[in-house]
Formats: C-alpha cells, structure tokens, sequence
C-alpha cells in the first residue's frame, strides 16, 4: 500500500505536468495559469482568464504535446506583455482548435521542429504601441500553420523568423496592421490559399532587419492567396528566388512591390490584380520577371518598372482599363514582349527620361487614351508592335535613337503614326 508521502509525491508531479484543477467531464480539463502539456490534452468548453506576466506564458506545451481546445473555449490573457501558448525547443507538437485573445504573442513556436498550429482563432494581441502578434515562429523547422484566423493585431498576423521549411495554408488575417511577415533569413517557406483583408500596411511581406545585413528570405512562394483591402497585397523588400503566382489582389494600394537591390530573381506569374487605388504592380528591383498577369483597371501605371528595375522581364501580360499609363518605364534593360495593352487613360508603354536600352516589342496596343508608345530616355529598340486605334500619335519618339527592325504597325491612331522630333 503506497504511503501518504507516495500519493503527494505523484499528485505534485501530475500538478507540474498539466496543471489543472478539475475535469469538466471525461477527457477535458480546466485549464490553469502556468498549465504545462504534456502529451495530448484537451480544454473543456469556457472562457478562461489566465495570467501571464511578461514574457511568460498562460499554457507551455512540452515535446510531443498536442493541445486541444473543444468548441468554445477561450484563453483570455490577463496581460498584453505575456503570452497565450507557448513551445520553447520543443517536437513533435500541435496545437489545435483554441481561441487567444489580448496576449503579446498569441502563439509561440521557438526552436522548435515538426510543429502543427491549426484551425486556432488568435484575436486582439497588443495594443496601441503596434505590437501583438497572432503566431510568432523564431529559429523553428518543419512547421505548418494551417487554417488558422487572426484579427485585430496590434502588430502581424503571423511572423516567421529565422525559420525554415513552412507551410502556412488557409490562413485568414484582417484588421492588423500587417499580414504575414517573412523575414531575418527565413527560407522554403510556402503560403498558399489564405486570406489577407483589410491589413493597414501589406498581406505578405519580405524583410531583413538582421544586423548583419544578410538575412534575405529565400525560396518563398506565395500562392493561389486572396488580398483585398490591404495598403499593399504582396512586399519584396529584400528576398531572393521568390515565387509569387495564382493570386487575386483587389482593390489594395499597390498589388505587388519589389523594393531596392536585396530583392532579386522575383518572379510573378499568372496574378490577377484589379483595381489597385495607385499601381497594379511596382517593381524597383533587378532581376524580375512579370509575366502572365491580368492587370485591371489600375488609378495609376498599371505596371511601373522603377529606376533599380534593371534586366527585369514582362512578357504576355493584359493591362487594361486604367487611369494612368499601361507601363510605365523607368529602368534599365528591360524587355516588355508580348503584353496586350489595352483602353488605359494614358500611353500604353511609356519609356521616360531615366530609362535605357529597352527592348518592346511584339506587343498589340490598342485604344489608349495618349500614344501608343512614349519613349523618352536613352537608346531602344522598338519593334513588331501592332499600335492602333491610339488617341495620340502610334509612337511618339523624343530619345536620341529608336532601332525598330521587324517594323512596327501602326494603324488608325488618331494624331498619326510615327512622331520623333529627337529621335532618328
């Protein structure tokens, strides 16, 4: 017969291993402040006021945990400075089905691997400061967040950093001040088929704010996601061999942006992007290529290729409809071939003063409200294009040289077809 000394001896460790003062019915627990999980757990239905003081966490899950949360349970944190639930140099865990509002860091993976955040509610993190984040994932592996719901976000949605090999999928994030964040060296991270909507800044972005300068994100694709609403859908401010393909970006600021020299070999493919209040897409980096996208009715350029836009490509795109310029050129070496421009308010290419040695050709550009072609700037080739039916002249020339072998047709544009005052 155990001794007294044997039975407090187990219940302590049973109280440090998932501390918990009742169980509401068989296979659910009442959650506590401090709760540490240990294999699979499951809260009962409730809202729960957990405290967590700064830098501390209301519930610790341990390797191999997998904390469950039946419908309707709630893990209100008492401060903002703590957070909800927490892995710390943990594997193999999950966590799945639980609503965390007012924490610092709803979620928290920290070296962990093989880590499975799913169908979790993260609600209100932070405060007016800007911070609060929906699920925080530092120096992690192997993980997968998926079909998780964010809103009201002090700060982000979700943050990776210095992770590798994510999957975020089905994600939904709306009324933040950001989206997604994928920075400081991250890399083969995938986010497919979420939802970013109403994000004050962007849907996704890319960063490195490492001290050293060399923490690129790399191997990112983003795909097949929803962003309406957002200041800006999709981000590149530095990251290389980047993916972006298959999404809808509605009525955001700017679609997509590529920002300054540290983000190269970009690639965004077959996005419909509609309605942006500003440009559709802006790239300002080297290396990118734009190609298959539909690009609708835009307030400003469709696609505007910036001054660090250098050996960029955008081939077979449609942009149509807009208030501006169809493209817009300000870069070096860039090639724009077989887009179909069509019905913007402005030229439907325009080359300006800083750009040089552009090659556009094999394009139709039809019914814009300018010229068909503007070229200003340094030496181009211009050829194979069909230009009609343009309000100004087919090709307006005022560069020092315009080479145009196979020749252009230009037809029916209502000033004329050829004028270059500068050119010859």
């Amino acid at each position: 017969m155990p001794t007294r000394s044997v039975w407090l001896a187990a219940a302590a460790v049973i109280l440090m291993t998932v501390s918990v003062a009742s169980a509401e019915d068989a296979g659910c627990v009442r959650p506590s402040h401090g709760m540490v999980v240990q294999g699979r757990v499951e809260l009962c239905s409730g809202v729960y006021r957990l405290e967590n003081a700064r830098g501390q966490a209301a519930i610790t899950l341990k390797s191999g945990a997998r904390l469950e949360c039946a419908k309707e349970t709630v893990i209100d944190c008492v401060s903002d400075l703590g957070h909800g639930i927490s892995a710390r140099e943990a594997s193999d865990v999950r966590i799945v089905g639980c609503t965390v509002r007012n924490a610092l860091f709803g979620i928290q993976l920290e070296k962990c691997t093989n880590a499975s955040v799913e169908n979790n509610r993260l609600e209100s993190m932070g405060n007016a400061a800007e911070d609060g984040v929906g699920i925080l994932v530092t120096e992690s592996d192997n993980f997968r967040l998926t079909g998780n719901a964010v809103a009201g976000c002090g700060h982000a949605g979700i943050i990776t950093m210095r992770s590798q090999n994510g999957i975020l999928s089905r994600n939904t994030i709306e009324n933040s001040l950001c989206g997604t964040t994928i920075r400081d060296g991250s890399g083969q991270i995938t986010v497919e088929d979420g939802t970013y909507t109403g994000n004050r800044l962007w849907g996704v972005y890319l960063l490195d704010s490492s001290e050293t300068g060399k923490g690129a994100p790399s191997v990112v694709t983003i795909r097949g996601c929803l962003f309406r609403g957002n200041r800006l859908g999709v981000g590149i401010q530095e990251g290389r061999n980047v993916l972006v393909e298959k999404n809808r970006l509605q009525e955001n600021e700017t679609g997509l942006a590529t920002h300054g020299p540290n983000a190269s070999k970009i690639l965004l493919k077959a996005n419909q992007v509609t309605r942006s209040a500003e440009r559709g897409i802006h790239i300002n980096s080297p290396e990118a290529a734009v190609v298959y996208n539909e690009i609708l009715r835009s307030a400003g350029p469709g696609l505007e290729m910036s001054a660090e836009a250098i050996d960029c490509h955008a081939e077979a795109n449609t942009i149509r409809l807009g208030k501006g310029d169809g493209m817009l050129i300000r870069g070096r070496r860039i090639l724009a071939a077989d887009n179909r421009v069509e019905a913007n308010a402005g030229a439907g290419i325009a080359l300006t003063g800083e750009s040089s040695l552009c090659t556009v050709g094999n394009n139709r550009i039809e019914a814009n409200g300018a010229s068909g072609i503007e070229a200003d700037g340094d030496i181009h080739y211009i050829g194979g294009n069909l230009i009609q039916g343009n309000a100004k002249y087919g090709i307006l020339a005022r560069c020092p040289l315009v080479l145009s072998l196979p020749p252009n047709q230009s037809l029916a544009n209502a000033l004329g077809e050829i004028f270059s005052p500068d050119s010859r």
